[in-house]
């Protein structure tokens, strides 16, 4: 998920694999407009949805061993194969922690990471009726949070590899679609991205 290219003597170089996380949080009308209203994402939810992200990644990253190894050394059998359990890449970003983050465009608050090579949330307006707050961890790894207070959270922009049903801690169901190749996130062009759709508000 994270980390450098590995190279092996007489084998070409594995290219790199970068984590790739976008947490899209969708706000319905009438909440994120001032007041107490807020959408509540917990430091349980952001580690399961990092957690996820890395797995998905690992498993990509697996596979592709699995299929340059037979590449390599077709039916020959010469050298003991890589094991299975060993990963591709590193998590060398370092320690971090969680702090508490409040959102005042988007209207929602959350527990992020911090230290360890993550940057400090940056927001803005994407457009009307659409905001964005990114943060940027090591090695590729990001957090998005897209929030659009008078609309349904929504997918579009890449072909989805999976969509299933998860329920959260602190907000209930979610839509989890895990996907790549988005063109609004060019990280998603070498790896695999996870997406949640989380509709928060009355009749979400």
């Amino acid at each position: 998920m994270d980390g450098r290219p590995r190279q092996s003597t007489g084998r070409r170089p594995r290219r790199a694999l970068w984590a790739a996380l976008a947490l899209t949080v969708g706000l319905l009308a009438g909440c994120g407009s001032g007041g107490d209203d807020t959408s509540s994402i917990s430091e349980a939810d952001l580690k399961e949805a990092v957690r996820d992200a890395r797995q998905q990644e690992r498993l990509k990253a697996l596979q592709d061993e699995v299929d340059e190894l037979r590449d390599d050394g077709g039916d020959s059998g010469d050298g003991p194969p890589e094991s299975p359990g060993t990963p591709t890449t590193t998590d060398s970003g370092g320690e971090f922690a969680y702090t508490t983050y409040t959102d005042s465009l988007g209207g929602w608050t959350a527990e992020v990471p911090t230290g360890g090579g993550w940057s400090a949330p940056s927001a803005s307006e994407q457009s009307t009726g659409l905001f964005s707050t990114r943060m940027q961890g090591p090695n590729g790894l990001f957090v998005v949070v897209h929030t659009t207070p008078s609309e349904t959270p929504a997918f579009s922009g890449a072909p989805i590899d999976s969509r299933t049903t998860v329920t959260a801690p602190s907000f209930g169901t979610a839509t989890k679609i895990v996907f790549q190749g988005n063109s609004n996130f060019p990280e998603c062009e070498g790896g695999l991205c996870v997406d949640y759709l989380i509709p928060s508000g009355a009749g979400g």
